[in-house]
């Protein structure tokens, strides 16, 4: 009601004015005939329905403007981001509410107060030379500085602004203000996560390097010192700079079938392969490769490669050991044998020939095949624990041989035994068909040593040997 009994006001107000310019420039003459009269106040009357109309044009469009601004208003005050108007001292000069109630101040103590009271410390700077170059450079501007609110609590915020002519021609800022605080959050949580892994990385015994499409983008200390090369100097490189030349073609054809059809001899398993270094040395690795796709179709491959150079070294002198060892074995008189836990032969030296026999006929027999028929009860498994079944370690007079079984203790040395050659065993017949019980002797895991101890003793029919 009120507006409208103002609106009235202004009308009457405007009519008063109209009336007194009309007095000053329109005088009706006297000799004017009355259909000049008559057509003159038609003239009138039609400018003044067009007046009328116009008035109401301007009013209807008055009422547009209104909502419009007001639409305006509520989408400027209630966006989701805040919004700033500046001059160049950084002065507010205008702000939103979404600003407003993220420093939880309102809004008409932020209008000509200085933004950089609710700058932090460390970011005074930033923001400095951000409204700097708005001014002095004429183009739009981001960056991220952290802000402070009246409660002390802080966000992490991205302002973009541009320059603009007010109504003036006065160069003012206008900011859009943007909370990325959940999202800095995340960025640092991921910067810590990749610090560990890092860490991690850069500690790990064994090298790691990473190739995305074939160019190593990852290198760490322990790749440095086996192939040679820094960080700076492999970083950016071909991965078939640490292969040999030989296997380079072979390597990325693995690559282009992998990456075709999925078929690999490598991927996801642990192999040996042979690497260069930088001085060109072939040396032997143990690898372990994992391949991820990322992406814009970038394929990224993980190695985690340890030198082996040692243990191939340990190898070698290990086989060259035991082939000394081998042929000691085999050149020395005595005989040497080992045999399974049921008394199967599972080796025999050459020396085993003096008795008639050859080391591979007797592989997989039992030992009592060479042993004399009335030293097989002693040593048969069977017929020991029937005949001391229940009874305990040196209550009686117990075979070494069973004393070992129970306290798992080497106590055979010097324990004689009787063997016969091929021949007297053919003479006697089959042991085994005369005995019937020999199914296993005893239950030793060891390598023995025969060695002729006739003589020593003398004047026995048969042969005697000590087991040691």
């Amino acid at each position: 009601m009120k507006k409208r009994t103002s609106q009235q006001e202004q009308e009457s107000e405007l009519r008063k004015r109209a009336e007194t310019r009309l007095k000053s420039q329109v005088q009706v003459s006297e000799e004017m005939s009355n259909s000049d009269i008559k057509k003159l106040i038609h003239e009138l009357e039609v400018h003044q329905v067009e007046l009328q109309m116009q008035n109401d044009k301007l009013r209807e469009t008055q009422m547009k403007l209104e909502e419009s601004r007001s639409r305006y208003a509520n989408l400027y005050d209630f966006a989701p981001v805040g919004y700033l108007t500046f001059d160049r001292d950084g002065v507010i000069r205008e702000a939103n509410l979404t600003i407003a109630d993220m420093l939880n101040i309102k809004r008409s103590l932020l209008i000509n107060n200085r933004f950089h009271y609710y700058v932090d410390r460390e970011d005074q700077d930033i923001f400095y030379l951000h409204r700097k170059r708005i001014f002095e450079e004429k183009k739009a501007e981001t960056c991220e500085l952290k802000l402070k609110g009246k409660d002390d609590r802080e966000w992490y915020v991205r302002l973009d602004s541009v320059r603009v002519q007010d109504s003036r021609n006065n160069s003012t800022c206008r900011t859009a203000i943007t909370n990325i605080t959940e999202q800095k959050k995340m960025e640092n949580l991921l910067i810590e996560s990749e610090e560990r892994h890092r860490k991690l990385i850069e500690t790990a015994q064994d090298a790691i390097v990473c190739d995305v499409n074939q160019v190593i983008t990852d290198w760490n200390i322990s790749a440095e010192k086996i192939f040679g090369y820094s960080k700076r100097e492999i970083i950016g490189q071909p991965i078939s700079l640490l292969i040999p030349e030989k296997y380079r073609e072979e390597h990325s054809e693995g690559v282009r079938r992998y990456l075709k059809t999925g078929e690999t001899k490598i991927i996801g398993k642990t192999v040996e392969v042979s690497g260069v270094t930088k001085e060109g040395v072939e040396i032997p690795l143990e690898i372990s490769i994992t391949h991820q796709k990322l992406r814009n179709e970038k394929h990224l491959f993980t190695a985690i490669i340890r030198d082996i150079t040692e243990r191939k070294e340990a190898i070698k002198a290990l086989e060259q050991s035991e082939e000394k060892y081998r042929t000691l074995v085999e050149t020395i008189p005595d005989i040497v044998y080992k045999i399974d836990e049921n008394g199967y032969f599972t080796f025999l030296n050459n020396s085993i020939r003096n008795f008639g026999y050859e080391p591979e006929e007797l592989l997989g027999k039992h030992f009592s095949t060479i042993l004399h028929p009335d030293d097989v009860n002693n040593f048969s498994r069977s017929v020991v624990l029937e005949k001391y079944s229940g009874i305990k370690t040196k209550e009686m007079d117990t075979p070494k041989l069973f004393d070992e079984r129970r306290s798992e203790k080497r106590m055979t040395r010097n324990l004689e035994v009787r063997l016969v050659k091929k021949n007297q065993a053919r003479a006697m017949g089959d042991v085994r068909e005369r005995r019937g019980l020999l199914t296993s002797f005893g239950e030793i895991i060891a390598t023995g040593h025969y060695y002729d101890n006739a003589q020593r003793v003398g004047g026995d029919s048969a042969e005697r040997w000590a087991l040691s």
